[in-house]
């Protein structure tokens, strides 16, 4: 996160710095490697069970598979070249949604139900209001 909030602030797509596009997809590929290697550990340590193991470990092939698409695009930007390979990013960002959220709805496993994922979602957006509303407040 620390990576992102560094680099979106000169994240221009008509005005490209090439570090700046490189080290986006090297933070893309980076994180994408650490939760195939989250998923993967997870996966050796249920192996025993079948019903289990395939549906950590194809979650986990998913992420490696995209970080080494991600890791790709950092070779592709040039210096003083514009280049809309960026829009990977967003077509592979969807595709992953679409695919892991197929795959909660498929596998037990892999299943959101009974997490404390929207209590977390409920917290968010009140840390995000909470910084955002007092910018708007009227000072006296």
């Amino acid at each position: 996160m620390v990576g992102f909030s560094e680099i979106g602030t000169s994240f221009d797509p008509d005005n490209q710095i090439k570090s700046v596009f490189r080290a986006m997809s090297f933070c893309l590929a980076a994180s994408r490697f650490v939760l195939a290697c989250q998923y993967g550990v997870v996966a050796f340590q249920v192996r025993p069970y079948r019903e289990g193991w395939r549906p950590l470990a194809f979650t986990s092939l998913l992420h490696l598979a995209a970080a080494a698409v991600y890791f790709e695009i950092m070779f592709r930007y040039d210096a003083g070249k514009n280049s809309r390979v960026y829009i990977v990013w967003y077509l592979l960002g969807v595709a992953e949604l679409i695919i892991h959220l197929a795959c909660s709805k498929l596998f037990e496993v892999l299943s959101f139900v009974g997490t404390h994922l929207g209590e977390r979602l409920n917290f968010l957006t009140l840390i995000i209001i909470g910084v955002g509303a007092p910018s708007y407040w009227p000072r006296t």
